[in-house]
């Protein structure tokens, strides 16, 4: 039998919670903020080759330049667009937190799960606590995996309940056999 407080009382005995900071800050030594990630796309896009002439300068070479000069900037401008092609193929990635800072997250991040689980439960009593339970894990690990966190602001577990929030109306939604968007209105 499902047992929620039973659930509660073990992770308080045997692990530990995670503030804010310390979540950020376990993004932040790998990378996974906003602004490492920003930084990574501009000098990424900086790398690109552009083309040196102004659109002042296209204008007046398509309204007086000669059928030949027209042609070699247009052959310059296919080659350029060919090398951003390829070089557009090996953009960098969105960052994610390794497994293991993801389960490190996940485990000191599970009161939320708690607190939610018995909130909703108080609300909804028509949904089993164990199905709330397990949504809102998945909620909790979509969180921790998805999340591209701020670099000077603590905000994991608002994000997280967001992402629990969205499992929940998922979890009603296909309980009553309901659109995601008549849940959502619902709630």
């Amino acid at each position: 039998m499902f047992n929620l407080d039973e659930i509660e009382k073990d992770w308080l005995d045997n692990s530990f919670c995670l503030t804010d900071e310390e979540i950020r800050k376990i993004y932040i030594a790998e990378g996974v903020t906003t602004k490492a990630y920003a930084e990574t796309e501009a000098k990424f896009n900086s790398s690109l080759p552009s083309y040196n002439m102004t659109a002042e300068e296209i204008l007046l070479l398509n309204i007086f330049g000669t059928e030949e000069e027209k042609r070699k900037e247009q052959e310059i401008i296919n080659e350029i667009n060919k090398a951003r092609e390829e070089m557009l193929k090996h953009k960098p990635k969105r960052p994610y937190l390794s497994h293991e800072s993801q389960m490190k997250v996940v485990e000191g991040s599970m009161d939320i799960v708690f607190k939610t689980v018995r909130k909703w439960n108080a609300q909804y009593k028509k949904f089993p606590v164990e199905d709330l339970y397990y949504a809102a894990l998945e909620g909790l690990f979509a969180a921790a995996k998805y999340c591209l966190h701020f670099a000077t602001k603590n905000s994991f577990r608002s994000y997280a309940q967001s992402y629990i929030y969205r499992q929940f109306i998922k979890c009603m939604a296909g309980k009553e056999h309901l659109s995601y968007l008549n849940a959502y209105c619902i709630v």
